[in-house]
């Protein structure tokens, strides 16, 4: 199902374009080759950048494990929301913006913004890792707000904005919001989606 489930994603994304806000909800056992799916693939064949928010996986876990399937990121740009939280050693780096806390959603934009300014007008992808992890450190009213603003912000740049999210651990009031908020939300490996 993996192979499938990267074919799907790239293929809604291909169908849609940019500017459609779109939450992706993924199977646990697919989620990693997702993301590498998006990192390498999609951004590879359409020539965009990738700005990758996480507030599940620090930055230097996701940097050494794409470096260890091989995968070319340079034209990935993270916004770490994770290593403060976790007490990682932080090392500075030109590609990665750290945030210091999950709930500090102000900031979040403001780096993101920041990444965007520094990308030199190549269209991007937005890729916002994990909804899960993002409603644990945040009450569902300002997630929403949160998000909001975000998918707005991004659609008017013309844009890629991704969600992700494992679907059935997902509280039922953030499932609502996401659905209000983004233009689809789609269920991986599963036929059902909802469309705003």
């Amino acid at each position: 199902m993996t192979k499938e489930a990267v074919e799907e994603v790239i293929s809604k994304l291909q169908e849609v374009g940019p500017s459609v806000a779109t939450t992706f909800l993924i199977a646990p056992e697919n989620y990693f080759e997702v993301i590498t799916g998006l990192v390498d693939n999609f951004c590879h064949e359409n020539d965009l950048g990738c700005i990758y928010v996480t507030s599940s996986v620090p930055a230097k876990t996701l940097r050494n494990a794409l470096d260890s399937l091989e995968i070319e990121r340079n034209h990935v740009k993270f916004v770490d929301c994770i290593s403060y939280a976790t007490m990682q050693n932080i090392q500075e780096s030109d590609n990665t913006v750290f945030v210091e806390s999950p709930s500090l959603l102000e900031n979040i934009i403001l780096s993101t913004e920041y990444l965007f300014k520094k990308n030199d007008g190549k269209k991007m992808v937005v890729i916002i890792d994990s909804v899960n992890s993002l409603s644990l450190h945040n009450d569902a009213r300002m997630l929403t707000e949160f998000i909001q603003v975000l998918m707005s912000a991004l659609k008017a740049r013309e844009a890629y904005p991704i969600i992700l999210g494992i679907g059935d651990q997902l509280k039922p009031d953030v499932m609502e919001a996401l659905s209000l908020v983004c233009d689809q939300v789609i269920r991986i490996g599963n036929r059902t989606s909802n469309s705003s």
